[in-house]
């Protein structure tokens, strides 16, 4: 039986969430630097827009945005 942490646990949700396993690695090196509740609103955001092709660009547009607004 595989155990999970946390953070990978995060990823995992991430990842299902958003249908794109294949960035899981993103999402874990996400989850390690950002807070859960952080992530999971951005995550919302992506899920709650109409019409959007690729929810998990989207959501790592979000995330993306939310560091350079931060660091300015």
């Amino acid at each position: 039986m595989t155990h999970y942490n946390e953070k990978e646990l995060l990823a995992l949700e991430l990842a299902k969430a958003l249908n794109d396993h294949d960035s899981y690695g993103q999402f874990l090196v996400f989850a390690n630097r950002y807070p859960a509740e952080l992530l999971r609103k951005k995550l919302a955001r992506a899920l709650s827009l109409p019409n959007i092709r690729n929810r998990a660009a989207l959501f790592v547009s979000l995330v993306n945005n939310h560091d350079r607004i931060q660091n300015m």
